[in-house]
């Protein structure tokens, strides 16, 4: 009678452990911390993997064996990985599977060692699941990049589907190109690729949920009226998004797209602006109607609204040439009427001087001045 073989593999662990780095709200999903794996021989592995944003992580492999497996283990396992919640049971009945994190003192590792009731029949599947705590870094601005590196003895087909967190948008993919995207509630980043022992099963996603998060409070803002709190929003935004490649977007649209919105609210700023400066200029408050003016100046040259600059421009000068002229009729009549010897209006010409120089009354001085003039005429 013939003796079947029965097997006892472990899956080994190899390289250096990555560290993290500190510094934009990143999470990053290092498989660096389980270090690359390298798989028997029979083996093929789909992973899906869950980042949240509580730091922790859900990685679910899917193993395929060969038959006459008795036992498997995965080894050398940073220690820096806490495991919980370990799940493992076979993929079609969903039966428990004796498993169990062991750690080795010698090599500062750990691993999960499985125990079949019965040696494997052939394409055989059995589930890997657990959640992986503190296991994520954060940077600035809440954005998350994820780190897959995978390595095996001999060439090995691998495949994984990364989901994102709610709202969550892919900035940015490196090292390798998804095979697909999928974006509906959830995005979803597939990826397909071979293992081996040159080779290696390696990509990196950044993604974060903050540029649309600072989109919709501008939004609210800007329906609430709130109109410098939208702008400051929008461009956050806007320099957010204009540090990433926007991975299958299309970068100078979205930030355009950005800038008239900003440039949008800018001009409903300068044409009110505008019209509370015509407001208070038709109620001969030129101080307050210049304020209003210059304000409104400044923003239509923001949005480039050169027509709505020269209306600004031909109000203020209109303003500026009645306090000159104001101001010159004063100076006038003052020096008639020293030639007078009149005290008291020379005197009066002097406060009126002084009140041309302290505050911008526009017309209403220049009308004066005239007044003045023609007095003076009268008494000469």
């Amino acid at each position: 009678m013939n003796r079947k073989e029965f097997k006892h593999t472990r899956v080994k662990g190899s390289g250096d452990v990555m560290q993290k780095s500190l510094g934009v709200v990143i999470i990053v999903l290092f498989v660096s911390l389980i270090q690359p794996l390298f798989c028997a021989e029979e083996e093929a592995i789909e992973w899906t993997f869950e980042p949240h944003t509580d730091r922790s992580v859900h990685i679910k492999a899917v193993f395929l064996l060969g038959e006459n497996y008795v036992s498997y283990e995965i080894v050398g396992l940073s220690r820096e990985l806490w495991i919980k919640n370990l799940k493992t049971y076979e993929y079609d009945t969903k039966k428990s599977i004796e498993s169990e994190v062991v750690y080795d003192s010698e090599t500062d590792t750990q691993s999960v060692a499985l125990t079949f009731d019965e040696p494997t029949p052939e394409n055989f599947r059995f589930v890997l699941e657990f959640d992986a705590s503190d296991f994520l870094r954060e940077e600035e601005e809440k954005t998350f990049i994820f780190h897959w590196n995978f390595g095996s003895e001999a060439d090995k087909f691998n495949s994984a589907v990364v989901v994102l967190p709610k709202d969550a948008e892919l900035l940015e993919a490196e090292y390798k190109t998804p095979k697909k995207v999928e974006e509906n509630e959830q995005v979803y980043v597939y990826y397909e690729g071979v293992s081996g022992p040159s080779k290696r099963f390696e990509f990196q996603l950044t993604f974060s949920s903050s540029g649309k998060g600072y989109i919709r409070l501008g939004e609210r803002y800007e329906e609430s009226e709130q109109y410098d709190q939208a702008i400051s929003n929008y461009q956050k935004a806007k320099s957010f998004y204009n540090r990433f490649d926007l991975y299958k977007k299309d970068k100078p649209k979205i930030l355009g797209e950005l800038q008239d919105r900003i440039y949008a609210i800018q001009k409903m700023q300068a044409d009110s602006e505008f019209e509370k400066g015509t407001d208070a200029f038709e109620q001969k408050d030129y101080k307050k109607a210049k304020s209003h003016f210059e304000k409104a100046e400044s923003l239509y040259t923001i949005v480039k609204d050169t027509q709505g600059e020269a209306s600004c421009q031909e109000k203020t000068q209109y303003e500026a040439e009645n306090y000159e002229e104001a101001k010159e009729s004063f100076s006038q009549a003052k020096n008639k009427y020293e030639e007078l010897e009149d005290t008291e209006k020379v005197s009066e010409c002097d406060e009126w001087i002084t009140k041309c120089e302290e505050a911008d009354l526009g017309l209403v001085f220049c009308i004066l001045g005239i007044f003045i003039v023609l007095l003076w005429r009268r008494y000469s």
